[in-house]
């Protein structure tokens, strides 16, 4: 009977111990899931909404930015989705303009460019846009590769303004996109934005 009675307290002790060093732990994993369900919802609320070109490229993009095809392309009866766009922020902090690299190549040449491993860097001199230019690291689209340069702008020789260009290919198409930067503003959120590029 003593055994049992000195049992029990240690028990209901033990118990108890068990109870309080839970609790803690129980409030931490309930403030983790609360804070993962909030960033979630942030996500899955934000609007995007996405632009389709006819040289099989997508472009998504937050709901309160804006994108704008070229009037003076269109006035000349170019088609929508075949002429240069460009997109901005609210306020036109980060303004950036796409266009279509394939002015003077052939489509054989654009192959032997991008899918046989040519001299990027060579294309992008051609095109004359940038001066003391330099190679950064490829950055994964949806379905293909952006090729990142950022140098002086031929623009402006004046003002040495930073620019900012990127380059993705689509093999179906044989066409380069183009996507510049005048001036670098932010190179952060210029490559975030290559990411939500989707080649079709």
């Amino acid at each position: 009977m003593k055994k049992r009675l000195v049992l029990f307290p240690l028990l209901a002790l033990l118990l108890a111990l068990m109870v309080i060093g839970c609790a803690p732990a129980k409030k931490e994993g309930e403030k983790k899931l609360l804070a993962t369900t909030e960033v979630v919802t942030q996500v899955s609320t934000q609007e995007m909404k996405t632009y389709v070109s006819r040289y099989g490229f997508s472009v998504s993009y937050p709901g309160d930015w804006h994108l704008d095809e070229d009037d003076y392309a269109l006035g000349r009866n170019m088609e929508h989705g075949k002429v240069p766009f460009y997109l901005g922020n609210k306020n036109n902090e980060f303004f950036v303009e796409f266009g279509y690299a394939t002015e003077g190549y052939s489509l054989f040449e654009m192959a032997d460019i991008f899918e046989f491993n040519g001299d990027i860097g060579a294309f992008v001199d051609a095109l004359n846009i940038l001066t003391e230019k330099e190679q950064l690291p490829a950055s994964k689209v949806i379905g293909g590769v952006a090729h990142v340069f950022v140098g002086k702008s031929k623009q402006n020789p004046d003002k040495k303004m930073t620019m900012i260009v990127a380059l993705i290919y689509n093999k179906k198409t044989k066409v380069a996109l183009l996507i510049e930067q005048l001036p670098m503003t932010n190179k952060e959120l210029f490559m975030k934005m290559l990411r939500n590029i989707k080649v079709e």
